[in-house]
């Protein structure tokens, strides 16, 4: 083999092996510098700073929970545009999460109609007459009160002295004073003390029940005994009162009779089911989901965090990832219901998603099944979602496979459409459906470098526009939220 030949192999091998350490260097430093990816694409941090500072207003304030909801939904954008760019589309897909709500629905109402339902009497006329008679549910009075507030830390005499003060305000109504009038000079309540103690119409739901036997047995013009609640001690007047016939609202009250009857039944075979799974909520778990509940990191949960275990009951247990899957197919604002402040409100939405988990079992466990045509329904219309979310994308396949349009260039429109980063956008709900058959991974430690870089993208644009120098991002009117 002569020299000039080895000496041409050796430039083309030097050649070729320069230009593959320089694309392996290029991409690791892409991976350096990249806050999200998701399979071969790659949100940079210049990349997403430019995004953020275009989108946003100048004086809104630029924090991690933004750059957090710019990279969820490149994330969700990214998975859909690649998806609908692939040539077999959403023939791969497992549609299971934008379905498994409606699944657990459907065998809940089968359940429902065999174990509830078919439980149902229909109360004779005479029956239901006498119930009606006995209770007298729809009665309504209009009526006037005078309140004098017990202070908490009151002590037994002090207590004494104001239930004397109000027997004696009582006396005076009794003797024949003005009531209004009493109301106005003595009563704490303000807001009632001002309109002489008006309270109005009301009916059975709309007084504390301890002061309900008292108010209701009272005829217009009469004044009651004082009366003591939480509150304090009060003293009513009845002014007007209207109580239907039953034949006025027999159909009326026959429903209501069946609903209570309906929430008796399920209060009972629910509920023993329950008792009978001992749940019992992990330490701790209340804290996550109130952590979790305002964060689109909710949506890109590892595996590792999605099979950390909220609830353990006799038979299972309960994930972060199977909450995740249930309210974001069912419903994405459904987390709202986690990030209340009040521990104990969080506690008891855990403990009503954790009843329809173990419902949903015992339904499956004495044969309850989607029916196949329903099944295929769901999925059909599953399909039609994905592929309605890519239209409001604006991504059109077609475009995609004859190479008009790119993944990149298509997720950046969409991020720059008007609302794009707001709360309940379409792509929140499709994008956990596609996670499975994609890779992705988030880089949150940096976040603040993306907020570095859009700050001094914005001061830059506030100079260019102070000088009235036109920029790309005002000829492209940019899109601004956070108004």
């Amino acid at each position: 083999m002569n020299r000039p030949f080895l000496a041409i192999v050796s430039i083309c091998f030097l050649a070729m092996t320069l230009a593959g350490c320089s694309a392996a260097r290029e991409g690791m430093e892409g991976h350096k510098t990249a806050v999200a990816r998701v399979d071969r694409y790659s949100l940079t941090i210049d990349r997403a700073a430019e995004l953020l500072a275009a989108s946003m207003r100048r004086a809104a304030p630029l924090e991690p929970a933004l750059v957090e909801r710019l990279v969820d939904l490149w994330i969700g954008y990214t998975l859909l545009a690649s998806q609908i760019a692939s040539p077999d589309s959403t023939a791969d897909v497992d549609l299971t999460p934008l379905i498994w709500a409606d699944e657990a629905r459907d065998i809940i109402d089968q359940w429902y109609q065999e174990t509830i339902l078919a439980r149902l009497e229909d109360p004779t006329d005479s029956v239901l007459r006498d119930s009606y008679e006995r209770r007298r549910p729809y009665v309504r009075v209009e009526t006037h009160q005078i309140l004098i507030f017990i202070p908490e830390t009151a002590t037994q005499a002090q207590i004494d002295s104001l239930k004397r003060y109000t027997d004696a305000i009582r006396a005076r109504a009794v003797a024949g004073e003005d009531f209004a009038q009493l109301a106005r000079a003595y009563s704490q309540h303000t807001p009632t003390a001002a309109v002489g103690g008006r309270l109005g119409w009301a009916d059975r739901s709309r007084l504390l029940s301890e002061l309900e036997p008292t108010v209701f047995a009272l005829e217009p013009g009469e004044i009651s005994e004082t009366v003591r609640s939480r509150l304090g001690y009060h003293i009513f007047k009845v002014t007007d009162r209207r109580d239907p016939d039953y034949e006025s609202v027999r159909e009326r009250y026959r429903g209501d009779l069946m609903r209570r009857q309906v929430r008796d039944l399920e209060e009972e075979y629910i509920g023993s089911l329950v008792a009978a799974a001992r749940v019992r909520i992990i330490p701790g778990a209340v804290s996550l989901l109130q952590e979790l509940a305002t964060s689109p990191s909710v949506r890109q949960l590892s595996g590792v965090r999605r099979e950390a275990e909220l609830a353990r009951y006799r038979g299972g247990v309960f994930t972060l990832g199977e909450l995740a899957d249930f309210l974001l197919s069912d419903s994405p604002a459904g987390w709202r219901y986690f990030a209340d402040e009040d521990s104990a409100r969080v506690h008891e939405a855990l403990l009503q998603v954790i009843r329809n988990e173990i419902l949903t079992s015992a339904a499956q466990e004495r044969g309850y099944t989607v029916p196949e045509a329903k099944l295929e329904s769901l999925q059909l219309r599953a399909t039609q979602q994905l592929m309605q979310t890519a239209s409001q994308s604006g991504f059109q396949r077609s475009a995609f496979l004859s190479g008009d349009d790119t993944v990149e260039a298509a997720v950046d429109r969409a991020l720059r459409q008007p609302g794009s980063l707001l709360r309940g956008n379409p792509v929140d709900r499709v994008a956990p459906a596609l996670r499975p058959t994609h890779t992705s991974q988030v880089y949150p430690n940096r976040y603040s470098a993306v907020i570095v870089r859009a700050l001094e993208l914005r001061e830059q644009r506030r100079q260019v526009e102070a000088s009235g120098e036109p920029t790309a991002q005002s000829e492209s009117a940019a899109p601004e939220v956070g108004q």
